[in-house]
């Protein structure tokens, strides 16, 4: 219900408590002390019993109100953050030497060191058997990898560049190994070396 329309029925409820204390002492006026009569017992259970009523019937809108704000709040974060994709926990390998990752070179002697993670889908056969890269695997998306960090400007590196650069990995890997085998990547790193 909108605010008003409980404000309004609280009121309401407010008013005909009210009406009955009224009827209480214009009843008192009229019977000039004489003993209670059963309709005057029924009217001192109706008031407190109309108050209450009332009391509880703003607390539970306002709570009900409260609910659908939170609500309210919770959908608009819901449709505020984009939406992941839901998939099987993926199988997590890094590239090139485990500790040094990739090293490319750009030409000219220019070298750069990069580490790369690529999360890939488990349940593509060809590509993941025992939770490791096939042999072919590996080698196709070594040499996917190194191509494009070859064709990119590293030496301007920035956040863009390293959002097209994943893009363009998961896009090639997947193409060349079938849709759906990368998840995701990650650069952790790309250095220079001198």
């Amino acid at each position: 219900m909108e605010g008003t329309t409980q404000l309004i029925i609280c009121a309401a409820i407010f008013i005909i408590g009210m009406g009955l204390l009224l009827l209480d002492k214009r009843l008192d006026k009229l019977m000039n002390g004489r003993k209670e009569t059963a309709s005057r017992k029924m009217l001192y259970a109706l008031v407190p019993l109309v108050l209450v009523t009332g009391v509880l019937f703003h607390s539970s809108l306002m709570s009900v109100d409260s609910l659908d704000r939170k609500e309210d709040d919770t959908q608009k974060l819901v449709n505020s953050q984009p939406m992941e994709r839901k998939h099987d926990p993926g199988i997590f390998v890094k590239l090139g030497d485990t500790k040094d990752g990739i090293l490319v070179n750009v030409g000219d002697g220019r070298f750069f060191k990069t580490n790369i993670v690529i999360e890939l889908n488990p349940r593509k056969k060809e590509v993941v058997v025992n939770d490791k890269l096939t042999e072919q695997a590996e080698a196709r998306i070594f040499l996917d990898v190194i191509s494009i960090l070859k064709s990119a400007d590293l030496e301007n590196f920035n956040a863009d560049m390293q959002d097209h650069i994943k893009k363009e990995i998961m896009n090639t890997i997947n193409q060349n190994l079938g849709n759906g085998t990368v998840y995701d990547v990650y650069i952790t790193s790309i250095t220079q070396v001198d």
